[in-house]
């Protein structure tokens, strides 16, 4: 008895100066990965506390905490079994953040540290435990702010179905772009009514709601899934009543003013009958433990945390190393100006005052406006001898209008004659003062090529700084009103392509110094 006793007492003793190792390689790791990728999480929780959007990434953590805690009991009776194929992960992770890096996207290197979080996790604690606390471990993945590419998907959703809302309560309505137009008004429907906040914020809760409710992996799909149109719902009732409290009660209701606050009670009622028609479908809980590996051959996880320790650090401080040699071996970018052609006319060319595209850090600018028959084409370059923080081709919040004066509409892709040859572009409908409408067409020239895919752009830009290539970039817009006639207007921007080869002399021929260059008949701005 006392042997057996005293066999019990070892055996918990050696379980916890397992885990004593374990947690301590564990801390030291995750202190490491946060050193060297500091740049990446800080960047994250700045868009958790200046958007609204993200700001529920605060709850993630605190939230993933308290459930490991809930279930330490359970997962204290494991011995920790660390593993060595997990790391094969942290090789395409450290690739992904490297060309994340090289091309300033914020969302990759995040992605791609959260994923060497995970894969350290798993490396560590082994399948058992990385297995029982499989739910707030990944929940740590909404820590990472990943919505705003579905953003101008969300306006353009929001304000088909804020039309059809106000048609079903008998309003004749026509929209023009993510504009809503009736006898209730004219309604934009703007980023932060595209219901990304309410999508991410439902999410979240119906994640946590679905692991305490349910114990069935398919019951909890069913319900997180239900989130989001549940979530895209709540706010096209929000945007529909908004408009129509407001023109009903003769504006004397005008929750146009406040709409976020109303926004969010709605929200909550929603949720809350969400929850409420979950809760009918409970699952009873099962409580009973995960019996413990009684195996005792396996080789000493003394050992095995150590290796890992130092395979993990080894392998998590090779892509900064790389990318720190790549950066010091990076010239300073000359100053330089864009040279136009004698085509360019001086006496035509001027810096108009109303419609101006936004590229920041830009390091050269040729800004002209042509005449084309009876219509004025507006011609624009933003150029970019070496990208950098604070100078990006592709980034927020490089757009081709200002967000204040002109507001986008609508998009589509389209192919146009550059320089004798077919090109990708992307068109770009923007309403402006007084009801006004612009064309624009815009596409880049990275790595000595023209494209239209903003995501292509940065995988060229990422090529160039990593296996060699053309590190200069630029931004090529041009623009007219649209008037009466899109085609027109079309047909305008294309003649003023067409009437000389001239786009690609200007970008190969970016003179070295700054200076008077009347041959260039442009206005340059550096």
């Amino acid at each position: 008895m006392e042997a057996s006793a005293e066999t019990a007492f070892v055996s918990r003793r050696s379980l916890q100066s397992e885990w004593l190792l374990t947690l301590i390689a564990l801390a030291v790791t995750v202190a490491v990965l946060g050193i060297l990728y500091q740049e990446a999480i800080s960047k994250a929780v700045h868009t958790w506390i200046h958007s609204e959007t993200y700001q529920f990434c605060f709850l993630v953590l605190p939230i993933s905490l308290l459930i490991i805690w809930q279930r330490r009991s359970r997962v204290a009776q494991e011995t920790p079994a660390p593993l060595f194929w997990p790391l094969l992960f942290l090789a395409p992770l450290g690739l992904l953040w490297l060309v994340s890096d090289a091309i300033h996207l914020a969302l990759g290197a995040q992605v791609a540290v959260l994923g060497m979080l995970q894969a350290l996790l798993f490396s560590f604690l082994g399948w058992r435990i990385y297995q029982a606390l499989l739910f707030p471990l990944l929940f740590l993945w909404l820590l990472v702010p990943f919505g705003d590419s579905l953003t101008p998907y969300l306006m353009r959703l929001t304000t088909h179905l804020t039309a059809l809302g106000l048609t079903m309560a008998g309003l004749d309505v026509t929209t023009d772009g993510n504009i809503v137009i009736s006898e209730a008004g004219r309604v934009g429907v703007i980023e932060d009514c595209s219901a990304l906040d309410f999508v991410i914020g439902n999410l979240v809760i119906s994640l946590v709601f679905a692991n305490l409710v349910f114990s069935r992996n398919g019951k909890r799909w069913v319900y997180v899934l239900a989130a989001i149109p549940v979530a895209i719902l709540a706010n096209n009732l929000r945007t529909t009543s908004v408009i129509l409290i407001t023109y009903w009660s003769g504006g004397a209701w005008d929750l146009l003013a406040d709409h976020r606050m109303y926004g969010w009670l709605i929200f909550l009622l929603c949720v809350a009958l969400q929850m409420a028609c979950g809760a009918r479908f409970m699952d009873p809980r099962d409580d009973q433990e995960v019996s413990p590996i009684q195996s005792t051959d396996r080789p000493s996880g003394w050992t095995k945390s150590g290796a890992v320790l130092i395979m993990v650090i080894a392998l998590i401080a090779i892509p900064p190393a790389y990318a720190a040699l790549l950066k010091k071996s990076v010239l300073d970018s000359p100053v330089g100006s864009l040279c136009g052609s004698a085509w360019l006319s001086p006496k035509i060319a001027h810096q108009p005052q109303d419609w101006r595209p936004v590229f920041l850090g830009a390091q050269a600018e040729l800004h002209t406006q042509q005449q084309i028959d009876d219509r004025s084409v507006d011609f624009y370059v933003a150029y970019y001898w070496r990208q950098g923080e604070g100078a990006e081709l592709i980034g927020w919040p490089n757009a081709v209008y200002d967000g204040k004066v002109w507001h986008f509409l609508e998009s589509q892709p389209m192919v146009i004659r550059v320089d004798e040859r077919a090109v990708e572009i992307q068109e770009t409908r923007l309403r402006g003062p007084q009801r006004e409408r612009r064309l624009t067409w815009h596409w880049y020239w990275v790595d000595g090529r023209f494209v239209a895919n903003p995501a292509i752009a940065k995988l060229l830009q990422a090529k160039a700084l990593l296996l060699g290539g053309d590190p200069r970039a630029a931004a090529i817009v041009l623009s007219t009103p649209e008037g009466e006639h899109p085609a027109a207007a079309r047909n305008a921007m294309q003649a003023l392509l067409a009437q000389a080869p001239f786009l690609t002399p200007i970008l190969n021929n970016t003179l070295a110094n700054v200076g008077d260059h009347p041959e260039c008949g442009a206005s340059v701005s550096l």
